[in-house]
Formats: structure tokens, C-alpha cells, sequence
């Protein structure tokens, strides 16, 4: 779990929030559409806000001149004094706002030793804010960044430019489909069980052809972080939609460790996930023909034979 460092009103952290989120290169256009959302909000909303880039600071500077709430949420760790941040903020004025209870300031990296904020602390940021969040609108999310991963499977977002979500190719999909996988791969540690779940689904949802090593990929993720994804998880209402039919030869293979002894193949961790899940998740006759399926791969294996009846 994310621990929060801060100073000023905890209060706004009740509130209902809007976070504010844009690539670092964003391009000018996406400042007409900025404005009019800005234009939006009435002194009653609270938003929450990073200070890295440019529009980051210039909308922490809007909020400001019409005393709308604020929470701005550091990629590094928090200053000792208001004064750092105002000096961050090249100059903003922050002091009336924190007099008037409208401003807190937060960061949830706690190294001592990180002054500058780093890739993996502004994703951390970014999650935490889109986790305390309402709603989340998004400036600009570059086509295949970490940003637009990071908003894959979050619920109430609106782009800003694009207004609509983009039209992607089939090389574009696959790309984003990696994606998801390299980012629940690096940070399943430290994300929450529904965010984990949401981009699984997100993925689901993609149109890809089939069977491909990004599919092997992705069970392989489920297989061996099952444990992080929570209780919730129906393993087999996934692997349903996943497609049965989408295994690969590559995914019956054992591997051997280092000590000599095999580890169960991808296919077969499935299978064991199938047959382990919770009663009211169970699906019998999937596992029974992934458990045929196995036995053509292991025929003395006497528990798969069990498990196909015979």
C-alpha cells in the first residue's frame, strides 16, 4: 500500500476529486480544450494535480487565481517547507491557498534520498491519483506511453484531445496489448487488486489475432501473480475469454531449473488454477477437456486422467 506523506488541509482528501493527467510532450493544441474544462470547474470541485510539466503547472496556476481546492501530488520526496515548492513551481504563490484551506500537498515516495522525481515515482503518482479520484481527465496520453497504459481500464475518463479514444491499428493494439503486459509485470507489487483486474479486462476486450506469443504472455502473468490479483478474480470466467483455443505448442512445454527438477507449463499451472477455484467459480467441463488436452501432452500423468473422468 501507497503511504502518503503531506502537509495542509487532509480534509480535501474526503472530498470528490478530479485528477489532472497529461504526457510530458503534449502538443499546444490540447490549450483551447484546457481552458474550457478549467472554465468548468466551480470553487466547490477539488482537483488533484502533479507539478512536473508545463500544463501540470499551468493549471495548478488556474486553480490558484480562482481559489478552486488543490491537491498537488510530488513524484519525489515531500519538502520540508512550502517555500520548496513554490520555488518548484517556479514562483506560484502558494501561501493564500494553504491560509484559506484549499491546498494540501502530498507525496507517496518516502525515500528520504530521491530530491528529483524519477519515472517509476511519477507512475506511482499517477496511480495513486487515479485511484483517489472521481474522475480523471486527461490532457493528452501519448499513443503506446506509460500514461496511456497507466488509464487502460479506468472508468470515467475524459480525453481531452482526443475527445474520443483513438482508432488504433492492429500493430497499434498489439503494441498496446504489450504494453499491459510489461506494465502489470513491473509494478504488480504495488497496485491494487481492481486496477490489476481492469487492465486484464481492458486486454480481454482488444481484438488480436490469435494465438500469439503476447496471449501466452499474458496467461503467464495470471499464472504465476494469481495470488496479487484477489479473491475476486474468476480465474476461469478468465481463461474462458482468454480462449481455450488460443494455447500454444510453447505452452505445454516444462522447463527444467537449475537443480534438475521441471516446473509445470504455462497450460498446466491454467489447468491446476481451474481446478482450484472456488465452487461457485468452477467450470467442470472446461477443465475436463483442458485436462484431456494434457494428458496428450503427459499420458502418465494419473491426476489428469483423474480429472478427465477416466
Amino acid at each position: 500500500m501507497v503511504q502518503l506523506h503531506y502537509f495542509g488541509n487532509e480534509a480535501l482528501l474526503e472530498r470528490d476529486k478530479t485528477a489532472f493527467l497529461c504526457s510530458h510532450r503534449a502538443p499546444t493544441e490540447i490549450f483551447p480544450a484546457l481552458k474550457r474544462w478549467l472554465d468548468t470547474l466551480r470553487t466547490d470541485d477539488c482537483v488533484v494535480c502533479g507539478c512536473l510539466s508545463g500544463f501540470e503547472k499551468w493549471v495548478i496556476q488556474q486553480c490558484i487565481e480562482r481559489q478552486i481546492p488543490l491537491i498537488i501530488v510530488l513524484a519525489e520526496r515531500l519538502p520540508d517547507t512550502i517555500e520548496e515548492i513554490a520555488v518548484k513551481l517556479q514562483g506560484i504563490q502558494l501561501s493564500s491557498m494553504m491560509g484559506a484551506g484549499k491546498l494540501l500537498i502530498a507525496s507517496v515516495n518516502d525515500d528520504s534520498n530521491e530530491n528529483a522525481a524519477s519515472q517509476k515515482n511519477a507512475e506511482l503518482r499517477n496511480r495513486w491519483m487515479l485511484n483517489i479520484s472521481k474522475t480523471v481527465v486527461v490532457g493528452y496520453a501519448q499513443a503506446g506511453g506509460r500514461l496511456e497504459t497507466q488509464i487502460i481500464g479506468v472508468r470515467n475518463v475524459l480525453r481531452l484531445l482526443p475527445a474520443e479514444e483513438p482508432v488504433l491499428s492492429a500493430e497499434e493494439d498489439f503494441k498496446r496489448g504489450w504494453a499491459i503486459y510489461h506494465y502489470l509485470s513491473e509494478h504488480v507489487l504495488n497496485m491494487p487488486s481492481h486496477e490489476i483486474r481492469a487492465k486484464l479486462l481492458a486486454f480481454l476486450q482488444m481484438k488480436l489475432p490469435t494465438p500469439s506469443p503476447l496471449h501466452s504472455a499474458i496467461l503467464f502473468f495470471v499464472t504465476k501473480e494469481h495470488q496479487h490479483i484477489g479473491t475476486e478474480f474468476n480465474f476461469p470466467a478468465f481463461f474462458e475469454m482468454w480462449g481455450p483455443q488460443n494455447l500454444r505448442e510453447e505452452d505445454w512445454e516444462r522447463h527444467k531449473s537449475k537443480r534438475g527438477t521441471y516446473y509445470d507449463a504455462i497450460a498446466e499451472k491454467a489447468l491446476h488454477l481451474l481446478e482450484l477455484a472456488p465452487k461457485e467459480f468452477q467450470k467442470v467441463e472446461l477443465t475436463r477437456r483442458l485436462a484431456a488436452e494434457a494428458l496428450k501432452h503427459y499420458p502418465n500423468n494419473s491426476h489428469y486422467r483423474e480429472l478427465c473422468g477416466n
